[in-house]
C-alpha cells in the first residue's frame, strides 16, 4: 500500500464513520423514541433496553454501511477533485484505476463484512429469508 493510497483510505475513513453515525441514527430515530417510552411508560430497565437496541442494530447496519462507504468514495473523490489532486496524480503517471485500487478493494469488504452469515442472512435477517429460518424449510406436504 503506497502513501497515496494511505492518504485517500483516511480522508474516506472519516467520512465513512460520520456517515455510518448520521445514517444510523436516521434510521433508528423510530426505534430510540419506542425505547424511550419503554422506560418511561412502561418502566422497563435501561439495561433491557440497551439489550434491545443493540439487537435492533445490526438490521440497520446492513443498510448503512453501504450507505455509507457510497458517500465516503463520493465525498473523498469530489474533493480530490476538486482539488485538482487526481490530474496530479494523472500527471505523475498514476492511472485512475489503480489510484481507485485501495479503496475499491476496502469498500468491497466492508459491505461484504455487513451483511456474513453468522451475524445476519443474505437478505438482512436472522436465518437468511425475510420471515426468518421457517422461511427456508419446504413447505409441509398436503
Amino acid at each position: 500500500m503506497t502513501l497515496t493510497d494511505r492518504g485517500i483510505i483516511k480522508e474516506m475513513a472519516v467520512a465513512f464513520l460520520l456517515g455510518l453515525m448520521v445514517f444510523t441514527f436516521v434510521l433508528l430515530t423510530n426505534k430510540i423514541l419506542r425505547l424511550v417510552e419503554l422506560i418511561v411508560s412502561k418502566g422497563v430497565g435501561i439495561p433491557t433496553v440497551l439489550q434491545l437496541f443493540l439487537y435492533i442494530l445490526p438490521y440497520s447496519l446492513v443498510v448503512t454501511i453501504p450507505m455509507s462507504v457510497l458517500l465516503a468514495t463520493l465525498a473523498t473523490f469530489t474533493r480530490l477533485a476538486g482539488d485538482g489532486e487526481i490530474l496530479g496524480l494523472q500527471s505523475a503517471g498514476v492511472s485512475v484505476s489503480r489510484s481507485t485500487k485501495a479503496p475499491r478493494v476496502r469498500s468491497r469488504n466492508r459491505v461484504g463484512s455487513s451483511c456474513t452469515p453468522p451475524i445476519v442472512g443474505a437478505c438482512g435477517h436472522p436465518g437468511g429469508g425475510p420471515d426468518g429460518p421457517d422461511r427456508l424449510r419446504p413447505p409441509a406436504p398436503l
